[in-house]
């Protein structure tokens, strides 16, 4: 009778979990998944599409109480683990105190203030996701799940072709985002994800099921053909091979497969004429913006020049020896930007990241914790050349980061945990 009553148990727990993940990517469809019918219709898009402007206060304290009660709740779901944890939350309480006082410190248009709270709420969508998950797995499960519909969203359009960015003689893939940049953010950060579950499958129809999503996953990334998504992702996987027992041999299987894929990256990525959005222009463009970047905090360094405020004016030369004039509002580096903007107090972003990523990289305990470790890697090498989140605007980045960072927390938690048993069990024994 045993068993009998352990399978009508386990149904019913069995429904309810996947009730709340797909509850949980619904919610963050929104920002994952736009101009779909899943985000037409999410919790989200009714409480966010409003007009902003001064009107719209009633609405934005709404917002913003739903912003601290997340918060709240993903505190009291933490705070009994303490350690690692305790720093990890304080790293994402800093970034939203840091951002909230320099949104309101510089800028009171009221544009930038729906723009800030915005921004929050992605950041709390994505924790608040991983909150309704309940456990760093099934959060990953829901990424990895949304990242593949996008996928398959992205390789469709591409094939009919819907909508692409014409880079030079290449079109790059947009995906329901109608733009590589979000495409290529949520495929880099899942990748390393999706391939860890697939090399640690107990079963080969999991493996086989992990095998086709990493696929997917792969595809759409190389169909934005981004040389910083593709380096990114290259090195975490490298990273995460390296660590996992038993697949050091694989480490190297992996890093000449994703040369060779660089390598073809580049060689499409710099044929074609030189034109405002080609290859060698986002080359050359990039290092002009850098450059802007690094004299505009020179003249800066203690304000910055206010959120929302940064113009970077470059002039980018294309073929025939024609020079293309452009403005941009981000130096293509999160450091930069940051920096740019907020001065000093974009450095305490910077610390608050680092800070981050080397609690994280400390942890080395399971397949799931070395997977999450390198999908931070995908950010942090993204955020070099790029900003795949934060304050640029780009709302897509900033949920990811807050599902993961949700994941980061919880399994970080789990590790203490199980590290105080062992602790304890090990004094209990050693006992007289």
């Amino acid at each position: 009778m045993e068993p009998t009553a352990h399978k009508e148990g386990v149904m019913p727990n069995l429904l309810i979990v996947s009730l709340r993940l797909l509850i949980s990517a619904w919610i963050m469809s929104y920002f994952v998944l736009p101009n779909t019918i899943f985000s037409k219709w999410s919790p989200l898009s009714a409480s966010l599409n409003f007009r902003f402007g001064t009107s719209s206060l009633f609405w934005l304290s709404m917002l913003w109480t739903a912003n601290i009660c997340i918060f709240g709740a993903f505190y009291i779901r933490t705070r009994n683990i303490g350690g690692s944890n305790s720093r990890l939350l304080g790293c994402a309480a800093l970034y939203l105190c840091v951002y909230l006082f320099c949104m309101f410190f510089w800028r009171a248009d009221a544009l930038d203030t729906c723009h800030c709270f915005l921004i929050v709420t992605a950041l709390s969508t994505g924790l608040f996701a991983s909150l309704l998950c309940g456990t760093p797995r099934s959060t990953l499960y829901m990424l990895c799940g949304v990242c593949c519909v996008q996928g398959i969203y992205t390789l469709y359009l591409q094939h009919i072709g819907v909508n692409g960015l014409v880079s030079g003689t290449v079109i790059r893939a947009g995906g329901t985002f109608n733009s590589p940049n979000g495409v290529y953010t949520i495929m880099a950060v899942c990748l390393p994800l999706a391939f860890a579950f697939a090399l640690t499958a107990v079963s080969e129809s999991t493996r086989l099921f992990w095998l086709i999503a990493a696929s997917v996953i792969l595809a759409s990334l190389m169909s934005t053909w981004y040389r910083g998504g593709l380096v990114a992702v290259a090195l975490a996987i490298s990273w995460m091979c390296y660590h996992l027992p038993g697949m050091k041999s694989t480490t190297l299987v992996v890093g000449i497969v994703m040369v060779c894929l660089m390598a073809l990256v580049l060689a499409v990525r710099v044929a074609g004429p030189v034109n405002r959005a080609s290859s060698n222009r986002s080359v050359h463009g990039r290092v002009l913006l850098w450059k802007e970047g690094l004299g505009l905090f020179e003249k800066h360094w203690l304000t910055g020049v206010g959120v929302g405020s940064l113009e970077l004016h470059i002039t980018v030369p294309t073929t025939g020896g024609a020079e293309t004039a452009d403005t941009e509002s981000e130096p293509k580096n999160l450091v930069l930007f940051w920096l740019d903007e907020m001065g000093l107090s974009g450095g305490l972003f910077l610390i608050a990241f680092i800070v981050l990523i080397a609690k994280v990289l400390q942890n080395k305990t399971s397949t799931l914790t070395l997977g999450i470790s390198a999908a931070w890697i995908v950010l942090l090498v993204a955020s070099l050349v790029d900003t795949p989140f934060g304050t640029a605007g780009r709302y897509y980045g900033n949920a990811v980061v807050g599902s993961l960072l949700g994941a980061t927390l919880m399994c970080s938690g789990q590790s203490l945990k199980s590290h105080r048993k062992d602790t304890s069990r090990d004094l209990v024994i050693a006992a007289p």
